[in-house]
């Protein structure tokens, strides 16, 4: 049997699946996925888990549990930043930058702010707090 790119893979509920695993950090049942995936029977749980694991992603611990066995950058990613478990939109970063430079812009330009630099920092944070929270609540999958 041919071997799936792990493109090919991550698709779908399997890639939800392994977004949980990877968030997790920590070896997942198949009945603790069925549960916390919603998936209508522990069968769909473990066919996701099983391609994963054809994949060379994830594999079966000896308590026949499973855990992310390689972190992958696929495309599905291309927009977040990995920190250990955390996954986290890359707009967060954005939305931190301007934010500082906004306060401190109004810390130091005193009474007598530019409004034109005012609107557009305010503006510039408003936008990637917006899109940084849509992605959070989205997720990669």
């Amino acid at each position: 049997m041919e071997r799936a790119s792990k493109e090919e893979v991550l698709t779908g509920r399997t890639l939800q699946v392994y977004v949980f695993m990877t968030k997790r950090g920590a070896p997942v049942g198949v009945r603790e996925l069925q549960r916390a995936m919603g998936f209508a029977s522990p069968s769909g749980a473990s066919h996701h888990l099983e391609k994963l694991e054809r994949a060379g992603l994830a594999e079966r611990t000896q308590e026949g549990q499973y855990q992310v066995k390689r972190q992958v950058d696929a495309r599905v990613f291309a927009n977040y930043l990995r920190l250990r478990t955390l996954i986290l939109p890359r707009q967060l970063f954005y939305l931190i930058f301007f934010s500082v430079w906004l306060v401190e812009y109004l810390e130091f330009s005193g009474l007598r702010p530019n409004l034109t630099a005012l609107l557009a920092l305010a503006a510039a944070s408003a936008c990637f707090g917006f899109e940084a929270l849509r992605s959070w609540r989205r997720g990669p999958a």
